[in-house]
């Protein structure tokens, strides 16, 4: 089971920088590699926000050469599900010898029935025009809850593919978007449960309103262990993946921050072991 633990590029956003944070000396994909490698993990989801789609086929074998040489499976992340993405995503996965790719339907967030339709119709189109391909080259396909698409309609997705190369990925806080409980959505998903991606939270009250942020990973309302206890039963069970989603303090400056994301990621990673370790003095782990 810990051999299935690895860390999604998200764990280090500010540090690989975004439109709105652009540190000095962004990470790069060799930076990341490296420090996921001393955190010990041997697994990696590589997302959209390290810009994959733009590496060439050297730059990409450079970085299959370095995930080899650590003995770190890779995954991808891919965000916005349409057809040209879906192609970039397959060619890549073929260099890179991914198995397992993440797709977010879509970067917005639904606002309309309408718009829940459109989005289905086409994930589903792409998943049947391509499921062939998938299925050649052995890549699994897992569709994460993100905002987009509520629950119900992303399990209906997967139930009308119906084949075993297609699953979901349930992030523990992407679905309070649809003030859902951790619970209630890992019970939905659960029979095609592909891969967990593990994020904490808290709940403020403000003035007049409540304020749902990121914290720590296993300093927040999620009940980790409990999540992790029924995740593992899954037979169909890829990777368990830590992300953060704790946002900056905008009075420090770049170096401050980057440091601070340090620290979190650090201690999440240190919870998350402390727990995988009980659950395994426990015997719930092999």
């Amino acid at each position: 089971m810990i051999s299935r633990v690895g860390i999604g590029s998200y764990a280090f956003r500010y540090a690989i920088g975004f439109d709105n944070f652009k540190p000095k000396h962004p990470m790069t994909v060799y930076d990341f590699l490296t420090v996921l490698n001393k955190l010990n993990y041997n697994r990696v989801q590589l997302c959209e926000n390290l810009n994959i789609l733009k590496f060439n086929e050297k730059q990409l074998l450079k970085v299959k050469k370095l995930a080899s040489d650590l003995n770190i499976v890779v995954e991808l992340g891919m965000n916005t599900f349409n057809e040209e993405n879906l192609k970039a995503y397959l060619k890549i996965s073929k260099i890179l010898s991914t198995k397992f790719l993440r797709i977010a339907v879509s970067r917005k967030t639904y606002n309309s029935i309408k718009n829940i339709n459109l989005m289905f119709d086409n994930s589903l189109n792409l998943l049947k025009k391509y499921l062939k391909e998938f299925k050649e080259n052995n890549i699994y396909i897992g569709l994460e809850n993100h905002y987009d698409l509520p629950t119900e309609k992303l399990v209906e997705l997967v139930q009308i593919v119906d084949d075993k190369q297609v699953g979901l990925i349930y992030d523990t806080t992407n679905h309070l978007a649809f003030l859902e409980k951790p619970e209630s959505t890992l019970d939905l998903f659960f029979p095609y449960l592909f891969s967990i991606h593990l994020k904490d939270y808290v709940i403020e009250k403000s003035e007049a309103s409540y304020l749902i942020k990121g914290t720590i990973l296993g300093e927040g309302f999620l009940n980790m262990e409990r999540i992790l206890k029924k995740t593992i039963k899954s037979n169909k069970l890829i990777s368990i993946i830590l992300e953060m989603s704790i946002e900056r303090n905008l009075n420090q400056n770049t170096n401050e921050v980057i440091q601070w994301e340090k620290g979190a990621v650090n201690q999440s990673t240190a919870n998350l072991f402390s727990c995988l370790n009980k659950l395994k003095e426990e015997n719930y782990l092999s």
